[in-house]
């Protein structure tokens, strides 16, 4: 379910059904981190960034990742946080991230956030 979620939203644009796939995978077995962070993805594509940092914030309680810090900078940087997103980017960074493990329009939706991102001074952790 969750893979599919993951598909249906980032490849097809079919957000609703995905968000809907994807709530029921966390009903069923809980609010793991995999699901967490597909769902974060899946509220980012839908304008819900808010919903989003919830859902990212909530992963990284359970597993730290490179790729949920990336993600986490999406999300605040779509709900107007730039320092904080300067921040989780640079957390991105510092933990192993490569960005050559984005699909393509990740890794653009990276190269973009990190050029925008470069000026703002970010926040002490």
């Amino acid at each position: 379910m969750n893979n599919l979620a993951w598909y249906l939203s980032m490849f097809k644009g079919r957000h609703a059904e995905a968000r809907e796939l994807i709530d029921q995978a966390v009903e069923l077995v809980g609010p793991v981190a995999a699901y967490l962070e597909t769902r974060g993805s899946i509220r980012l594509n839908q304008g819900d960034a808010v919903g989003a940092i919830q859902d990212l914030e909530e992963t990284l309680l359970q597993s730290e990742s490179p790729l949920t810090h990336f993600r986490l900078a999406q999300a605040n940087a779509a709900a107007g946080n730039l320092a904080t997103a300067a921040l989780n980017l640079q957390k991105t960074n510092q933990t192993g991230f490569d960005v050559d493990q984005l699909e393509t329009f990740e890794r653009k939706a990276y190269l973009a956030l990190s050029r925008k991102l470069k000026t703002v001074p970010t926040p002490s952790p």
